[in-house]
């Protein structure tokens, strides 16, 4: 009897053993399930189910990093739109940037043309027979092509800097359609920036020199 009794407390304590480790492994797992995104499931986890926290942390993080892979890259502000990588949208993209600074080039030559060929006339000087800002300037560049110079500084002596300001700003605008598809992108650009500062202080400077011949100064206003 007393062996009988032995037995069977030992079944007893192996039947609580067991009971309490099936117990321990239901908790554990509705925990990992809970942190895993489902706390509303408090069914034990499968057999492919992590066994602990760190490993479903660990599989939370791979699929953030897959995601962050998978996404596509964003272009910071300014940059220029993305161009295709297959050959036929590459020579299309190529053809166009062409074509529009030609365009631009013919444009500035329709506009330099008339005063190169000495047919461009002042509307401001014809209304208001006095001589405009720029008046002297094409006549001054005709005299320095002829080799005389000091003829040239008596007629404009701006005429250097306000001709090398509008070629800077004529060679911006068409790099500009070039590389960029539109010649209103030189403001995007170093260089860009640059011909307009120049220009704006080569205009500055030839008002200034409009008001100081009207005042007397470097032989008086250009005969117009």
């Amino acid at each position: 009897m007393a062996r009988l009794a032995a037995r069977l407390a030992a079944r007893g304590g192996a039947r609580r053993a067991v009971r309490r480790a099936e117990s321990a492994e239901g908790r554990r797992g509705r925990v990992v399930r809970v942190q895993c995104g489902s706390p509303s499931s408090l069914e034990p986890p499968r057999a492919l189910a992590p066994r602990c926290a760190c490993q479903a942390y660990s599989m939370v993080q791979m699929r953030a990093v897959m995601r962050a892979l998978a996404a596509p890259p964003v272009a910071p502000a300014g940059a220029p739109p993305p161009v295709s990588s297959s050959g036929p949208a590459l020579r299309a993209s190529a053809r166009s940037r062409m074509g529009s600074a030609m365009g631009v080039l013919a444009l500035w030559a329709l506009a330099v043309a008339p005063a190169l060929l000495g047919l461009q006339q002042c509307v401001f000087a014809r209304l208001l027979h006095i001589p405009c800002p720029g008046c002297g300037l094409t006549r001054a560049m005709h005299l320095l092509l002829e080799g005389r110079i000091d003829a040239s500084l008596r007629m404009h002596p701006l005429a250097i800097p306000l001709v090398a300001a509008v070629a800077a700003l004529a060679l911006s605008t068409v790099t500009a359609a070039l590389t960029r598809g539109s010649p209103f992108d030189l403001t995007r650009t170093v260089h860009g920036r640059a011909a307009l500062v120049f220009l704006a202080l080569a205009y500055g400077a030839s008002l200034g020199l409009w008001v100081l011949r009207f005042c007397g100064a470097f032989g008086g206003p250009v005969p117009v």
